[in-house]
């Protein structure tokens, strides 16, 4: 989405979408409860080695990641 008069809430709404599908979930979930739910699974785990980097982001950290990749794709399309 490279559209210069899209909302901050449209761009956050459609990033939000992508990495939900990108981990594996329904379109109704929520990513701070998918990371929530796999933070639990994996400290409960046999081994016991809890990997942060296996989470998947939390909701306000893809609003900030949305935001900037939209702006990196409006300034590359003007250059």
């Amino acid at each position: 989405m490279d559209n210069v008069n899209a909302t901050a809430d449209s761009i956050a709404d459609a990033g939000h979408k992508s990495m939900v599908m990108t981990y594996g979930g329904k379109a109704t979930d929520q990513l701070n409860r998918m990371h929530y739910e796999t933070y639990c699974v994996s400290a409960v785990s046999a081994d016991g080695d809890l990997k942060p980097e296996k989470l998947p982001p939390t909701e306000r950290t893809i609003y900030f990641h949305s935001l900037r990749v939209h702006l990196q794709s409006v300034v590359l399309k003007y250059l």
